[in-house]
């Protein structure tokens, strides 16, 4: 695992799009018709997305305002199975400073609609 902490990419350097692309085929997998690839590079480029990494691991979030809270919702989230909660939680902390009183986690599988699969009060 990485000993540096995963930063969204708004504060990573300009390489973000080159370290993406090493993660290209992770995402690819677990993307579910709603966003391809080449729009999560254009909403982290934006601003819009935030795209956190490990070494085995990625996740992309965004931020919404709801009537009643602001919400962290981690759209994708792919790689190995023990990294993944280190970098859930990771962004929770995140999300915690941006504001956010929830963190929700979305899960595509091929042929299932999209789910949330677990989420948490911050």
């Amino acid at each position: 695992m990485s000993t540096t902490t995963p930063r969204p990419a708004a504060e990573q350097t300009p390489m973000w799009l080159d370290h993406f692309v090493a993660y290209l085929p992770m995402i690819e997998a677990n993307l579910d018709g709603t966003v391809t690839a080449e729009d999560i590079v254009e909403g982290i480029a934006r601003g819009t997305y935030q795209m956190w990494t490990a070494d085995s691991a990625i996740a992309v979030s965004q931020l919404f305002r709801h009537p009643q809270i602001k919400e962290c919702q981690i759209l994708l989230a792919a790689g190995d199975d023990k990294q993944l909660p280190h970098l859930v939680e990771h962004v929770a902390k995140w999300a915690a400073t941006e504001g956010c009183s929830r963190v929700s986690v979305k899960h595509h599988m091929a042929g299932w609609k999209p789910t949330t699969i677990f989420s948490k009060e911050l």
